[in-house]
């Protein structure tokens, strides 16, 4: 679909204004300047225009001048100034409430040891040169918050930066911390779902569209669409530029890989994921205590997206070091195979399923061809991770339906509704789509027979206040939609909105944080009322 066509549809975000700010920062000279010197390492644009599209952008370019170690660090350090007023505000969040109910003393020692082994063994080949990169980049993002944050603002040591990149890990992690001691913990992994994800082959393959949406905590709604251009060299000893050397994504203050997963890469690829409960907790035994031999999701992920060409390499250098924390289905679309009008050929689709102790990968670019699409939606596709993953038991119960792969809602509304995408906007309407009270496919075994997680944007804040098991009310929910298609790829853009749905007829109410019964909940920086529209992520460096 041209450009020009979206015009109508979506907003463009081009405009700075008063929010904007752009820098270029010189280690030599210790200066940030809006003024491009000859000796710059890293120039970074943000517009903080989070109350005005829910999302603020964040574009960050290093030297490739400089060596692959320094470019790191001042990425960091300069995405750490220009972010610094967001960083805190997303660590009080999500960092501070999970550690006021779980023993976070216990998850940082636990850290720290993992990251030593990993920074011993980041000198050997290309996997673990890119993993201190990321240490890099996290360093310095430390290190600019501290010397660039406001005075009223508390410090953030080392360790509660990587909490906070691993905030959608961290139940994960203490499952296996207490796995593997006598100690009891708190419950921690929780049986809800988390992101919708649509992959769908166009009439006469003359395109593919490509979109997700995440599903999480209203806690965790200060988002910042994140475009890095890092030229780094593949190790010590190759100076060739990495593949993925461009990514785009959705992602979070101080973050430095998205955790919702959407990515888009210069290599081609686009990816997201939706995760698989893991519902069997006696898997978390098979991620040994020997720390040294586990990388954490978002590493792997970022790795990936660095070294892969293609889809299959994409998951071969994820599975390794698999963690068992953040257990997902990854899809990995190769638009360098994708040429209009002809069949897609093998490769063009890549999925891998983790559980702890288990990663399966597969082409299923077959899939796609005969079925037109390809959706996910927090069930296994594989039979063998549905089983060791819990899935078997839990269709044993009263909500049974719904971990299955066919039979749960989201899997019947997408079979339902998939053809009804002909543009990138009715795409963006069946992603936000919600009629949960309506529609015969979202029943429950529930009083009432509905619940808001039966569509593919779920609003479980929307459930009765009395609601069990799928109809339990809770602020959680579909925050976002992220799409793409051949020619947005190209430029790494997406078509973007923030917040819950209203539904697919308008009809829910927009959600207000003044106005909500979870108004006692943190969200500090967020809008109060998140009824924003989509546009189109452009970026400007």
């Amino acid at each position: 679909m041209s450009l020009n066509i979206l015009v109508p549809l979506f907003i463009f975000m081009n405009v700075c204004g008063i929010n904007c700010q752009i820098y270029y920062y010189s280690s030599k000279e210790n200066l940030f300047s809006p003024i491009l010197g000859d000796n710059w390492i890293a120039k970074g644009y943000f517009n903080d225009s989070i109350n005005r599209t829910g999302f603020g952008n964040l574009e960050i370019e290093t030297n490739a001048f400089y060596s692959a170690e320094t470019q790191a660090f001042h990425a960091g350090y300069l995405e750490g100034k220009l972010t610094r007023n967001l960083i805190y505000s997303h660590w009080f969040n999500v960092v501070g409430p999970f550690c006021k109910s779980h023993n976070c003393s216990l998850i940082k020692g636990f850290l720290r040891e993992n990251r030593l082994w990993t920074t011993w063994n980041s000198s050997r080949d290309s996997y673990w040169y890119q993993l201190k990169l990321i240490h890099f980049q996290l360093a310095g993002i430390t290190l600019a918050y501290n010397k660039k944050r406001p005075d009223h603002l508390p410090k953030l040591l080392v360790d509660d930066i990587w909490m906070m990149n691993l905030f959608y890990e961290l139940p994960d992690i203490q499952s296996i911390i207490y796995s593997n001691t006598t100690e009891t913990g708190p419950s921690t992994t929780g049986d809800s779902d988390h992101c919708s994800a649509l992959i769908k082959l166009m009439p006469g393959n003359k395109d593919v569209y490509f979109g997700q949406n995440t599903w999480i905590q209203y806690s965790a709604m200060l988002r910042i669409l994140k475009k890095y251009v890092f030229p780094y060299s593949i190790s010590k000893n190759d100076t060739t530029i990495v593949p993925g050397s461009q990514v785009s994504m959705s992602s979070y203050p101080g973050v430095v890989w998205s955790v919702d997963d959407f990515y888009l890469t210069s290599s081609g690829l686009a990816v997201t994921e939706t995760t698989n409960t893991v519902h069997n907790k006696a898997l978390f035994k098979e991620i040994t205590s020997d720390i040294g031999k586990i990388v954490w999701q978002g590493l792997r992920a970022m790795i990936a997206n660095r070294l892969a060409t293609d889809g299959e390499t994409w998951h071969e250098v994820f599975s390794r070091f698999n963690s068992g924390t953040s257990n997902n289905q990854w899809m990995v679309f190769d638009y360098n195979k994708l040429k209009p009008g002809e069949k897609l050929p093998a490769g063009a689709l890549w999925i891998s399923e983790q559980m702890p102790g288990k990663i399966v990968r597969m082409d299923v670019t077959d899939v796609l061809n005969e079925r037109g699409y390809w959706s996910s939606y927090n069930v296994p596709y594989t039979e063998e991770i549905r089983r060791i993953g819990g899935y078997n038991e839990k269709m044993l119960g009263p909500d049974g339906p719904w971990y299955s792969y066919t039979e749960t809602p989201r899997a019947k509304i997408f079979k339902r509704d998939h053809e009804t995408v002909t543009d990138m906007e009715s795409f963006m309407k069946l992603m936000r789509s919600n009629d949960f009270r309506n529609d015969s496919l979202a029943v429950c075994n529930c009083l009432p027979a509905y619940s808001g997680r039966g569509a593919i944007a779920g609003r479980e804040d929307l459930n009765p206040e009395d609601g069990v098991g799928v109809n339990k009310r809770s602020a959680h929910g579909a925050i976002d939609a992220k799409l793409t298609n051949r020619e947005l790829l190209a430029k790494l853009q997406f078509v973007a909105v923030a917040g819950p749905t209203t539904g697919t007829y308008n009809q829910l109410p927009v959600f207000r944080w003044s106005d909500s019964s979870f108004s006692h909940l943190p969200h500090m920086s967020h809008p109060d009322v998140f009824n924003f529209e989509p546009f189109l992520m452009e970026w400007s460096l």
